[in-house]
This record gives structure tokens, C-alpha cells and sequence, in this order.
């Protein structure tokens, strides 16, 4: 790409950003960092924007219709078709622990039965565990009051608690010194971060601590000069107007 273009794209994202970076896709900025820095644009493309989109969109119509038109075409079917199926499961002692902590903060004191299952959709977007779709498993979260990604491992309910519970292996964020290289470090209205691709130890969320999904290119060690494996990563959650509202059309009575 052309030093002049490279200049334009960034210019036109720069000025409008500054004056709401909120009216602007976080893409544009990542296309732009990535041909700077002579990396595939194509990995993350206008396909996977629309359809993000477009998705989002008919989501939140279904959710809104009336309720004797959304009868008529068939909503119901269409939003419970793919209802999670539960499947007693039997967790690992570091997932165990992870759970632990979570409910301790919950103030639930303990649990008798785990349940798990590979899917679960929520505000109009479906999330997976990594080995069914490895794309659906990349998410943006909360974690003790800090933002960060990861890939969900597990998704679980336990008797205890009545709602879904997410085993999250999170990435590992860079030092100080490598998130200095960051080509987001000085664009923090991106929702773009560079972090290592080793992960941490297991996390547990609850639902509200899900912010959505998030996009990933892998760097090999070197790339950015950071001398690690790399991830970047960039929040999708801007991108649907149905993340405004969550829609619980999963919710089966939980365990017994």
C-alpha cells in the first residue's frame, strides 16, 4: 500500500475519531494499523462485519415484533431451535476452583450437581466452547473489573446458580515494556489489544460479566518486536445493535 494512502486512511479515521469515536467501526483503525504494518487486511473482512451485522439486526427485530406477529412467522421456532442441550459434567480440579472462586463471590456457598453444554445464545449471538467453533469461543469479558479476552473452555450451570456459568481460558496480557510496542497503545477507543497468546489459568464468569465477541489474528514470535506469541484482538461488540439488550431465550429450568 502507498505511503500516501496509508496517510489518507489514517487522516480520515484520526479526524473522525476525534470527533465521536464512537460513530466509527473499530475496523477501519485495525485495517489500517494491519497495511501499515504489512499485515493481510483480508483476515478480518467486510464479510464477517455484515454478517455480524446482519445478524445483530434481525435478532433485535425478532425480539422487538409484537407478539401476535411473531407468531405468525414462526419466532418461537426459529429462536429455540438450537436451545443448549445440558449434560451432567464432571469438571476438572482447576476448573472446579475457578468455580469456586466465582460463586464464593457470588455468595453462594457451594454445589451439588454441574451441568454442561456446547452452546449458548444470548442477545441474538450464539457462544461456544472452542472445540465446536472456535470462532464463537473468542469473547471480550469482565474480569474483576478489568476488560480482557479469552476463549471459552466450558459453558456450565450448577443446581446453586440459575443462570449459564462460562470457563474462560483468558490470554495473558504484555508487560509493560511489549505494550509499548502495541500498534493500539496510543488508541484506546480502538477495543484493540495486543496480548500474549500463552494463556492464564482458568477463569469463571457469570453472564453479565459477558461483554460479546471478539476478532483474533495470531503474530508468530517477532512480530511488533515483541518476542512471544501474539494475539490481536479487537472487541465486536459496537458492531450489533441488539448487544443494547440481552434476551434470555435459552433459559432452561436448571438442574434438579
Amino acid at each position: 500500500m502507498a505511503n500516501h494512502q496509508i496517510q489518507t486512511q489514517y487522516t480520515l479515521c484520526s479526524t473522525s475519531a476525534g470527533a465521536n469515536p464512537t460513530l466509527w467501526s473499530p475496523f477501519l483503525h485495525c485495517v489500517m494499523v494491519w497495511r501499515t504494518y504489512n499485515w493481510d487486511p483480508g483476515i478480518v473482512g467486510q464479510t464477517m462485519i455484515r454478517r455480524h451485522t446482519s445478524k445483530a439486526l434481525f435478532s433485535n427485530l425478532c425480539n422487538n415484533i409484537p407478539s401476535k406477529y411473531a407468531e405468525t412467522i414462526g419466532v418461537h421456532t426459529l429462536f429455540h431451535a438450537n436451545r443448549p442441550k445440558w449434560t451432567a459434567h464432571s469438571i476438572s480440579p482447576e476448573c472446579s476452583q475457578a468455580l469456586s472462586l466465582l460463586l464464593t463471590r457470588l455468595g453462594i456457598l457451594g454445589y451439588s450437581k454441574t451441568e454442561s453444554t456446547s452452546l449458548w445464545q444470548h442477545a441474538g449471538k450464539s457462544f461456544t466452547i472452542s472445540k465446536r467453533h472456535i470462532g464463537n469461543s473468542r469473547i471480550e469479558f469482565k474480569d474483576q473489573g478489568n476488560t480482557t479476552f479469552g476463549e471459552i473452555v466450558h459453558i456450565l450451570r450448577v443446581d446453586s446458580h440459575p443462570g449459564p456459568l462460562f470457563v474462560i481460558r483468558p490470554f495473558r496480557p504484555l508487560t509493560h515494556l511489549d505494550e509499548s510496542k502495541s500498534p493500539y497503545h496510543s488508541y484506546p477507543y480502538l477495543k484493540a489489544r495486543v496480548m500474549y497468546r500463552q494463556p492464564l489459568p482458568l477463569r469463571v464468569i457469570a453472564l453479565d460479566d459477558l461483554f460479546g465477541h471478539s476478532a483474533l489474528v495470531e503474530n508468530d514470535a517477532g512480530a511488533m518486536n515483541i518476542p512471544a506469541p501474539t494475539v490481536n484482538l479487537i472487541s465486536l461488540r459496537s458492531l450489533g445493535i441488539s448487544e443494547m439488550a440481552s434476551t434470555y431465550t435459552d433459559l432452561d429450568p436448571k438442574p434438579t
